[in-house]
């Protein structure tokens, strides 16, 4: 008989520690994560007091500039092709006036042409 009691009592204090192991590893595992959140949180802060992004927020960035930039070409690219038209007409038109000339120049260089001796 004395050996079942002793089985027993064994049984009982392996699963009282087999309970607090359990119960520290719970502990634990919550410190971890709330370390892990400071640490994130922390960090976080860091890199938005320096003007720092996540990659997310760079390549969205670097996407938008890309569109922008080709956005820019094609519209030079039509310009360019709405000037060439532009001289063109101009060229075909007999008394068309001269594009090169800006606007409020005197076409006779200067001289007024109610002047003449």
């Amino acid at each position: 008989m004395g050996t079942g009691w002793t089985m027993q009592t064994d049984n009982r204090i392996l699963r009282d520690l087999a309970q607090v192991a359990n119960g520290a590893f719970s502990v634990a595992t919550a410190a971890r994560s709330e370390l892990e959140q400071i640490v994130q949180h922390r960090l976080e802060r860091f890199f938005n007091q320096r003007g720092w992004v996540t990659r997310e927020e760079f390549d969205a960035v670097r996407d938008m500039a890309i569109r922008a930039r080709s956005a820019q070409e094609d519209l030079t690219r039509r310009i360019e092709e709405l000037e060439a038209k532009c001289r063109e007409c101009d060229a075909r038109m007999p008394n068309a006036p001269d594009a090169a000339q800006p606007e409020g120049e005197d076409p006779d260089g200067g001289e007024a042409s109610g002047d003449r001796d």
